[in-house]
Formats: structure tokens, C-alpha cells, sequence
């Protein structure tokens, strides 16, 4: 006779609430206020859905969030991924910045002459979602 296992259901919100919180104590100890950049490539809904909530989660853990719009995110008339090469020099030149996550289409970054494949290790910085950080 098999036995029948019966699944625990998990609510992550409050999980996550005590990392959320050890990140905010943390934080505001913190000698200075970490930066991230985020660089917003694309008219996708979805990508400037998440690129605003990064920008929320980041506000309530006391980073600073930058959020800058390049190429078609800026203008329909622009290209998608477009500027995106410029707007990582710029924040890799910063030395205020700590972290740039970048959301692009996926075609953008996928082929080998793509606007990122520069700048971006398909081996260790993608986790094949539309959206991937450069640290």
C-alpha cells in the first residue's frame, strides 16, 4: 500500500518579510545607500511592469533605484534595445552605481550581434528570462 502524501502550502510573504527586514536593518547601518540602475530598453508592458516593480521593493529596502529609458521605452520612434550600450558605459562608469539591470527583448540579447552580446556572458549572466542584471 503506497502511502498518500499530502503537499504544504507556503505563503511566501511572510518568508520573505524576514529578508526583507534583515536587508532594511542592514541597510540603514549601512556607511552609504547602494544604487542600481536600471536601464529600460523596450515598449514591452511586462518589462516596465517589472522594471517599476524593482523600482518599489528597491525604494522599500533603501537602495536607490535609477531607472533610465533608452531607445524605444523612451520613443515608439526609437528602436528596440537601443542606447543600451551607452547607458551601461555611463553606469559602469559611475562609481556611485553598485549594480545595472538591464531589460531588453529577449532577441535583442540572444543572437550573437545582438545590442548586449558585448557585454553580457550568455553562460553566467542570463537565467533565460526577458530581464537579466549586470553586476
Amino acid at each position: 500500500m503506497a502511502l498518500e502524501r499530502k503537499g504544504l502550502l507556503l505563503k511566501a510573504d511572510p518568508i520573505a518579510a524576514t529578508f526583507r527586514e534583515e536587508v532594511r536593518i542592514g541597510l540603514e547601518n549601512s556607511a552609504r545607500r547602494p544604487k542600481l540602475v536600471g536601464i529600460l530598453s523596450t515598449t514591452s508592458s511586462p518589462s516596465n511592469s517589472y522594471a517599476e516593480f524593482t523600482r518599489k521593493q528597491c525604494e522599500d529596502l533603501g537602495v536607490e533605484f535609477i531607472l533610465k529609458k533608452t531607445g524605444a521605452a523612451m520613443s515608439p520612434d526609437l528602436s528596440e534595445g537601443g542606447g543600451v550600450e551607452n547607458a551601461i558605459i555611463e553606469a559602469n562608469e559611475d562609481a556611485s552605481v553598485n549594480g545595472i539591470m538591464v531589460t531588453v527583448s529577449y532577441n535583442l540579447y540572444r543572437v550573437p550581434n545582438g545590442c548586449c552580446s558585448r557585454f553580457i556572458s550568455q553562460s553566467s549572466d542570463l537565467n533565460r528570462l526577458p530581464v537579466f542584471t549586470c553586476l
